[in-house]
């Protein structure tokens, strides 16, 4: 068993596990799995409906090795590259 030192951390997967269990409920109550659906058309109506109840996701990837728009590497050859 893994134990989550972060309190934070649990509050957030607990919500996240909440929300995908309304998310599925709602899938089901609105008969979105059906035969003849696609798993990629199911996908995207899941997806939709995630956003209708729960509004965008959030991008948390933004600060692991991402620059911000606009902001590149550095013009010109790197010292680090010469030879």
């Amino acid at each position: 068993m893994v134990v989550a030192r972060d309190p934070g951390r649990v509050e957030a997967l607990r919500e996240a596990q909440a929300k995908a269990l309304m998310l599925f409920e709602d899938v089901v109550a609105r008969g979105l799995i059906v035969p003849g659906v696609g798993e990629r058309e199911l996908s995207d109506q899941v997806r939709d409906l995630a956003a209708e109840m729960f509004g965008p996701p959030e991008c948390r990837a933004a600060g692991r090795g991402r620059r911000p728009r606009g902001r590149g590497p550095p013009a010109g050859p790197r010292a680090d590259h010469r030879r």
